[in-house]
């Protein structure tokens, strides 16, 4: 070998040194002895002159220990290196359209669960899902929807709080009062009390009195005795009535404490009726359509089913959407979206006899309860419902916004215990008014 041959060999072999030791250094691991031993070995093999049986026997050893190691449970996991185009997948197009609808429905449902504080937050969350053209974008909106969500939960717990706090006062309220109704006993029995007393010292004055005149003959003796006892009883009254004026005043001061204590519970159960009426209306009521709440509706038409059961009283029930709402949403915004479901809704209404019900059951899709009626009239119901949204004129900055209708009908039956079994026969003459082509009805 020349002397040009031997020097690119020592520098080759001084390079593998340095990356080895390199190498030694960056994949110690304080938790594997063994590694760390085998790592030692290496760095000796390479620190003088490299032998190839020297060098050879340390590279197998440090094999052996990698593989005996187990870096999942001891130490850290080994760190994959990865071509930075192969660690994150480009999304397609159809994953991103599956992600913003479920965004879309999630955030949907919220509106229709929500109170009308929220409404305002979420419809702009829905625009920014709608407009999302990223995977970026559409994740961005995550922590508004936690934030929401988180607030809500909050109110919720705050209410409870505040319940919790009455409940107590209540109970602090009834204490006092106690107290006061325990006071005012203990003061009619110190009148009572006083009253025998004085009656007691009286009856003894008069008996005495009786007596002693009985005893006396001479007039004069007899006026200095009547004027005697008089004298005592006079004081004794005036000594009775000293102490029922200090304990009328007392009387009248616990009585006046009572009176206040009273009045302060009575306002505080004014106000937590007031309360408690606007949280039954919030329940109550959807907040965008004003239709009956989910909750409402569902405890009602199971009521109703259990009344079908003794007393035999049909009803119909119809489950109907806006056809291609999410179509409206992409291409007007939720404001717009909203205002049609109210619109909708109010022609509804407008039609639908007292006692009907109409109930929001998750963002566009509404049922609709009919009592007395069978599947005919329920069919017939229907059909003018549907007319009805078909022929309003929704009409935005000039443009007209087509909107219809598409419901599925059916009726209470024998076999029906629970309410899930009417909506779906329901939610099947819903899809078969779909399949046939929208803006329709169906009854099964």
């Amino acid at each position: 070998m020349s002397t040009e041959e031997s020097l690119k060999t020592k520098n080759l072999t001084d390079i593998l040194a340095r990356g080895i030791l390199t190498l030694v250094r960056l994949a110690r691991d304080p938790k594997q002895a063994g590694l760390n031993n085998a790592l030692d070995e290496l760095q000796g093999a390479v620190s003088g002159e490299i032998l190839a049986e020297k060098f050879e026997a340390a590279l197998q050893r440090l094999k052996t220990e990698i593989l005996r190691s187990d870096f999942g449970s001891e130490g850290a996991k080994p760190e994959v290196l990865v071509k930075p185009e192969a660690a994150v997948s480009t999304p397609t197009p159809d994953t991103l359209a599956t992600v913003k609808a479920f965004y879309q429905e999630f955030l949907t449902t919220l509106q229709a669960s929500l109170d009308g504080v929220y409404l305002k937050k979420l419809g702009a969350l829905l625009n920014q899902v709608a407009q999302a053209q990223d995977f970026q974008t559409l994740l961005a909106a995550r922590p508004a929807i936690e934030d929401v969500i988180h607030l809500y939960a909050q109110q919720v717990f705050e209410e409870r709080k505040k319940a919790a706090a009455f409940i107590a006062d209540v109970g602090r309220m009834l204490s006092e009062m106690e107290q006061y109704l325990l006071s005012s006993l203990k003061h009619f029995q110190k009148v009572y009390h006083a009253n025998t007393e004085f009656n007691s010292r009286l009856q003894t004055e008069i008996a005495q009195t009786v007596t002693s005149i009985k005893d006396i003959q001479q007039l004069e003796n007899l006026k200095k005795l009547v004027l005697s006892k008089l004298k005592d009883m006079s004081e004794a009254l005036k000594t009775k009535q000293g102490g029922d004026q200090s304990r009328t005043k007392e009387a009248d001061r616990e009585l006046g404490g009572f009176k206040q204590k009273f009045a302060n519970l009575q306002e505080e159960l004014n106000r937590v009726e007031d309360e408690n009426k606007n949280l039954m209306q919030k329940l109550q009521y959807d907040h965008l359509t004003g239709a009956n709440s989910r909750m409402v509706g569902e405890e009602f038409i199971t009521n109703e089913i259990n009344r079908f059961q003794r007393y035999r009283r049909p009803f119909a029930l119809m489950i109907f959407d806006i056809d291609h709402f999410k179509n409206i949403n992409d291409a007007h915004g939720h404001n717009i979206g909203d205002k049609c479901l109210q619109e909708a809704v109010k022609r509804i209404r407008a039609i639908l006899r007292q006692n009907d019900m109409i109930v929001r059951y998750g963002g566009d899709e509404f049922l609709v309860f009919l009592p007395e009626a069978g599947l005919d009239q329920g069919a017939e119901v229907a059909e003018k419902l549907r007319k009805a949204v078909e022929l309003t004129d929704f009409t935005v900055r000039g443009q007209k916004i087509p909107v219809t209708i598409s419901a599925g009908l059916t009726t209470v039956r024998e076999s029906d215990r629970r309410l899930d079994q009417l909506i779906s026969r329901a939610d099947q003459a819903l899809y078969q008014a779909k399949k046939a082509g929208r803006n329709r009805t169906a009854a099964l």
